[in-house]
């Protein structure tokens, strides 16, 4: 209850409730945090019940970032530089080899995998808001490094 009231309190002051664990001053709501993001992913992959579905509303009555995206850098914010990528570019497809784009395409590849282990999961690691707002710009949900013929991927099958 008390730290739900410190997230309650970080966020009216940031905007936000993702905390990362080395937030100035917040180093221990951080800990908490990702204690309970971790909590509730072992609980979905062992089928044991930590979190009450209690917790989990208030949390995400709260905007709690079940995911947690590192330099504070939000989901809207990357969504934001997707779209420029995409304006100056022409494509939403960023490798994470794209000189000066590195970071945005770890972004991608990650939200890839999120979006894929979820499938497999059956678990919800993003909103059906985000997948929408990435379908409506053109994110690519499947990656193929560029100079790889379509041959030579099938044979690394």
């Amino acid at each position: 209850e008390e730290r739900v009231l410190d997230l309650e309190d970080f966020k009216n002051k940031f905007g936000h409730c993702d905390v990362s664990q080395t937030s100035p001053g917040y180093k221990s709501l951080g800990v908490w945090c990702a204690n309970t993001r971790n909590a509730n992913r072992q609980s979905a992959k062992r089928k044991r019940k930590r979190l009450s579905k209690d917790n989990i509303k208030r949390l995400n009555d709260i905007g709690f970032e079940w995911t947690h995206v590192p330099a504070g850098i939000s989901f809207e914010e990357r969504v934001l530089d997707l779209e420029d990528f995409k304006n100056k570019f022409g494509h939403c497809d960023v490798s994470q080899t794209s000189p000066g784009y590195k970071s945005l395409g770890v972004w991608c590849a990650n939200t890839r995998n999120a979006n894929r282990q979820s499938a497999k999961r059956k678990r919800k690691r993003l909103s059906k808001d985000n997948i929408k707002r990435l379908n409506d710009i053109g994110f690519e949900w499947t990656h193929v490094p560029a100079g790889i013929s379509f041959e030579e991927r099938v044979l690394d099958l």
